[in-house]
């Protein structure tokens, strides 16, 4: 969005909410106060992609809001920032002369996330125009577009900062893994529950053409999940996998 609008985004998460925001981890980094002027985007969506239009409506005055932010962001945690914009860079530059905006909750949850078309999807959202659901495609058809689209996004956005880095490269020193995510608890808004056996061709294809120390490292929800994996797959994928202990607080990597 950010660049179809030629804005300089900026991302800072706060404890709006609970399911990613650990006070513990993410309420470090201090108190950021800055000033800039404020800016509002214009409610209304575009009626020609569904997408929240861009349009800016700037202050009658130069008068500067301060604006508050606690912690780091939940984002800093991870991942380097996504663009040059700090707070603590405004009182040096011409940034506070600039409008300030934020996209509203309708805007992202209406807007980016059930009607923009040029928004990248995981599914077919319940609630969304055959403009994004694109029912004449097939689910392979459609999820390789998203996943090309997302493809761009997570290549130029999503750079691991050397905290992350050290802590993969920790686990996982020797070799390279394919990453496999099954979900098999709550499945909302016409999400499907694929089948555990539906994933063995992409793993054994992957193993084939790796070497013999390369691993899977499986993530789930459900026990249930890799008790069927050891149940029903070959043994020798098996002994390749590696996976998540899901009977300690603590994120461990073990072998099945």
């Amino acid at each position: 969005y950010a660049d179809r609008h030629n804005l300089l985004p900026w991302i800072h998460m706060d404890n709006a909410s609970h399911w990613i925001y650990d006070p513990e981890v993410h309420g470090r980094g201090g108190h950021e106060k800055f000033r800039m002027q404020k800016g509002e985007f214009t409610q209304q969506l575009n009626a020609s992609n569904g997408c929240p239009s861009g349009a800016i409506q700037k202050p009658g005055t130069t008068e500067l809001t301060t604006y508050h932010m606690e912690g780091n962001g939940v984002w800093a945690s991870y991942f380097e920032p996504v663009s040059p914009f700090h707070p603590q860079l405004v009182a040096r530059s011409t940034c506070r002369y600039k409008p300030l905006v934020r996209l509203s909750f309708p805007q992202i949850l209406q807007g980016l996330h059930l009607s923009c078309v040029h928004s990248v999807r995981a599914w077919r959202y319940g609630g969304t125009s055959e403009a994004v659901t694109k029912p004449h495609l097939s689910d392979h058809a459609w999820l390789g577009e998203n996943r090309q689209r997302g493809a761009k996004l997570l290549h130029k956005y999503y750079q691991p900062n050397r905290v992350l880095l050290a802590s993969v490269r920790g686990a996982n020193p020797h070799s390279k893994r394919l990453a496999v995510h099954i979900r098999h608890s709550d499945k909302a808004n016409r999400r499907k529950r694929i089948k555990i056996l539906h994933f063995l061709p992409y793993v054994q294809t992957y193993l084939k053409n790796v070497p013999p120390s390369a691993m899977v490292y499986l993530a789930t929800d459900s026990s249930e999940v890799m008790s069927r994996i050891r149940e029903t797959w070959p043994t020798t994928v098996v002994i390749r996998i590696h996976t998540q202990d899901s009977t300690s607080d603590t994120a461990v990597i073990r072998s099945p």
